[in-house]
């Protein structure tokens, strides 16, 4: 599952997600360090906390957030991949609402 964030700037976008999850601002989620160098998204209440992480990607005018899940771990359903990226949408659309114009979201 995936949702893709159409932007004229999505790097701005990502460099505000990022910092305002790492800073505490958005308190259900945490940024996770991966041994790439790269990141993902945790959405923090117990019940859903390292279940399903959004790895977020920039691609050609948009920026891609794929659900995935801990290596050797829990792999979620699609219920519980539906609704941590919701969780996403939401803040998506309450916080960061003036840095995209559409959005998609894929199977």
């Amino acid at each position: 599952m995936k949702l893709t964030i159409y932007s004229k700037d999505n790097l701005t976008l990502f460099n505000e997600i990022t910092p305002s999850i790492r800073s505490g601002e958005l308190k259900t989620w945490e940024v996770i360090e991966r041994d790439n160098g790269s990141v993902c998204y945790n959405y923090t209440p117990q019940q859903w906390s390292e279940k399903v992480l959004l790895l977020p990607e920039l691609g050609t005018g948009c920026l891609i957030i794929s659900t995935r899940y801990w290596r050797d771990g829990y792999v979620p359903n699609e219920d519980m991949k539906a609704y941590v990226l919701s969780r996403f949408l939401e803040i998506l659309l309450v916080h960061f609402r003036e840095g995209f114009d559409s959005f998609k979201v894929e199977k």
